[in-house]
């Protein structure tokens, strides 16, 4: 079910249609209306200006954390592997095989 939410942008209404909850969508726009007050602090850029380079500033967060998130999962493969690992070696440890063919 899509939800209708009407929120305020850049001194701007807009009526969204999310599956998300009105919560969430509105946390989304508080962001993009915070990232915007601080792309224009200081400057008299355009609000149209403001608004593309906020974008690119929310791309460049987007890009980092897909790096950090794929390093992340990178070291938690790297981790299960060891571990996969470190189980057989304990188990080997636990159980060594008896060789028949030695003779003692």
């Amino acid at each position: 079910m899509q939800n209708r939410v009407t929120v305020t942008v850049a001194g701007h209404n807009y009526t969204l249609l999310a599956e998300e909850g009105e919560d969430y969508v509105r946390r989304v726009a508080d962001f993009v209306n915070e990232q915007m007050r601080q792309t224009q602090e200081g400057t008299e850029i355009s609000q149209l200006d403001c608004a593309l380079l906020t974008c690119l500033n929310i791309a460049d967060q987007y890009f980092k954390e897909q790096e950090a998130a794929e390093h992340l999962r990178q070291q938690i493969k790297d981790l299960l592997e060891e571990n996969a690992q470190l189980k057989l070696e304990l188990h080997q440890a636990k159980h060594p095989r008896q060789d028949k063919n030695v003779k003692k």
